[in-house]
């Protein structure tokens, strides 16, 4: 299968990292981010790679941007710290001009030689996102509160949390046709506002009671902040693995030549993908 051209740039860069430490040249400490723009509207491609370009030559310390999905990838150099309030000018400054939705993403900081590792990550955050059912946004990998660490952890991890924490109330569901979990996702959503959540789900208070009873008896749950915190991380960290069939991107590492499957979430809500 032929690289594209975004995966030969990042085989580029990391080539250079190699270089690098082969010299025993000193590595940059603020290291690289990957950033992902992406549009909801393929027809404004030719106008946003103009205003990336433009935006590039005041701003050096980025790369030119590659294709990439339904935008473009860019690398910037310096940390990642930074970006978020220039990405968000940009953002405004696109819509204002062509009066187009982008959303954008980050990855975190990290040297040459782990630039996959960045891209990843801004995947990840953008995708943390449009599981939402937004299409304009600037999120930063490391601005994702508890989900950063969480998401650092593999597929399987992620499975296996779920299950333990969620496991039993998806099985019920499956088993009887049930929906609890959505009623659990909108609780925790609503931060347990009865009228609002049950306004949400069309059902009445009382039998949105019922239902949070046996959503208590099956996960034998308490009350607790911390039992709420962890459902509502499980609830979300589920949401995406669902989702993570849906969008692939397979990356063939230089060197070694093994393709890894790199999968997260285009959400049907936003026509953006990451």
């Amino acid at each position: 299968m032929e690289k594209q051209e975004w995966e030969l740039f990042l085989d580029r860069m990391l080539a250079q990292g190699e270089q690098i430490r082969a010299a025993g040249m000193p590595v940059r400490q603020d290291g690289y981010s990957v950033i992902l723009v992406q549009l909801a509207e393929v027809s404004r491609l030719a106008q946003l790679h103009k205003f990336l370009l433009m935006q590039r030559e005041e701003h050096l310390f980025i790369s030119q941007p590659v294709a990439y999905q339904q935008g473009y990838l860019l690398v910037a150099g310096g940390g990642e710290a930074l970006l978020g309030d220039l990405l968000v000018d940009w953002q405004m400054d696109f819509g204002e001009q062509y009066g187009a939705e982008v959303a954008m993403s980050i990855g975190g900081s990290h040297d040459l030689l782990d630039i996959y590792q960045s891209f990843r990550e801004a995947r990840m955050a953008g995708f943390f996102q449009l599981v939402t059912g937004k299409r304009t946004f600037v999120q930063n990998f490391n601005r994702m509160g508890l989900f950063t660490n969480l998401f650092r952890q593999s597929s399987a991890e992620l499975t296996a949390f779920c299950q333990q924490t969620i496991g039993p109330l998806q099985e019920y569901d499956k088993a009887f046709n049930t929906r609890l979990i959505e009623t659990l996702q909108a609780l925790l959503e609503e931060d347990f506002n009865w009228t609002k959540t049950a306004a949400r789900l069309f059902v009445h208070v009382n039998t949105l009671r019922y239902r949070y009873e046996k959503i208590q008896q099956i996960l034998d749950m308490d009350e607790s902040l911390a039992m709420r915190a962890n459902l509502f991380a499980a609830v979300r960290t589920a949401e995406v693995l669902r989702a993570l069939q849906m969008t692939q991107v397979s990356v063939l590492r230089p060197k070694k030549q093994e393709r890894k499957d790199v999968i997260w979430h285009a959400d049907k809500k936003a026509a953006v993908s990451f």
